[in-house]
């Protein structure tokens, strides 16, 4: 049986993520690989996510990191209970706040 594929866990990948404690998933960019360290807001309280702090969704993490794949995942997402959140600029977040992602728009 072949072995599990796994999303990229290199800096400035982005990771499909639940944080602990917390009710949803979210969008999160890795910025340092080893030991890992996340981030979902650029600054404030998910701007340096480690280990024990969140748990990886590995199969939409494979999604999020396909372009062509993305933009459907988000879709599903907004017709979901549960909304996938994120506060990256890079995502076009520019207020430092969580916020529902709908769309993305790769540079």
């Amino acid at each position: 049986m072949p072995a599990e594929k796994t999303a990229s866990r290199k800096k400035g990948q982005y990771l499909i993520i639940w944080i602990t404690g917390m009710i949803g998933h979210y969008i999160a960019e890795i910025v340092e690989e080893d030991p890992p360290v996340l981030k979902v807001e650029e600054e404030g309280l998910f701007a340096r996510l480690k280990a024990g702090d969140f748990g990886v969704v590995e199969d939409e993490s494979l999604e999020i990191q396909d372009k062509e794949k993305a933009r459907g995942l988000v879709l599903r997402y907004a017709s979901k209970k549960t909304k996938l959140a994120s506060g990256l600029r890079s995502l076009g977040v520019k207020d430092g706040k969580l916020h529902e992602i709908l769309d993305i728009q790769w540079e």
